[in-house]
């Protein structure tokens, strides 16, 4: 553990940088993601000519807070290099995001460009090994969108344009995007 000199001279412990980012980035998808992907679902449900039932919603908007939290707390209560629960925030993240876009079609396409963002936050977050599993479940989730959602097979042509983004963005992150060591991009966990 890293010990740092407090103000009053004694010493506290930090956790390790990568543990802080784990519980930050569980943080941000219980406080922010969960809360914005629910908003934002809701308001696809509330627009749709035929709306689902109340059980579905209440099933999608409940998974969207209860995993997260399982989440949160397993980072809480375990904290430290726990690569399966990495992966499962990974999956979670890009199934939800999947999810919410299908169901919303037209009104929350503009989503789409949040793919990028969980593959570059990833890798910058846990390192440069969660940049291709990152993108790789990106690109097979859009993928699946584009097969499955009629809004995606009407505008097929954006839809395969943004995937091929999704494709090309880490090759593009590995090799271009200077980082310092301090970031979790390249250095070691």
């Amino acid at each position: 553990m890293n010990s740092q000199l407090s103000e009053e001279g004694g010493t506290e412990s930090n956790p390790p940088t990568p543990a802080r980012n784990e519980y930050r980035q569980a943080v941000i998808r219980l406080a922010i993601g969960s809360s914005l992907l629910s908003s934002l679902l809701l308001l696809a449900f509330w627009s749709l000519d035929s709306a689902p039932s109340g059980s579905v919603v209440a099933t999608t908007v409940a998974l969207l807070f209860l995993l997260p939290l399982a989440l949160l707390i397993s980072v809480a209560h375990r904290p430290g290099r726990y690569p399966g629960r990495r992966y499962i925030g990974l999956v979670f993240d890009i199934a939800s995001l999947t999810t919410v876009i299908y169901l919303g079609d037209k009104i929350l396409f503009p989503l789409c460009i949040a793919y990028s963002w969980i593959i570059f936050d990833y890798a910058k977050r846990f390192g440069i090994r969660f940049l291709y599993p990152a993108a790789a479940a990106s690109f097979l989730s859009f993928g699946s969108l584009l097969l499955i959602s009629d809004f995606w097979q009407i505008n097929s042509g954006p839809g395969l344009v943004f995937l091929s983004f999704i494709a090309l963005l880490p090759l593009y992150l590995r090799n271009f995007v200077p980082f310092d060591e301090k970031t979790s991009l390249t250095a070691p966990e």
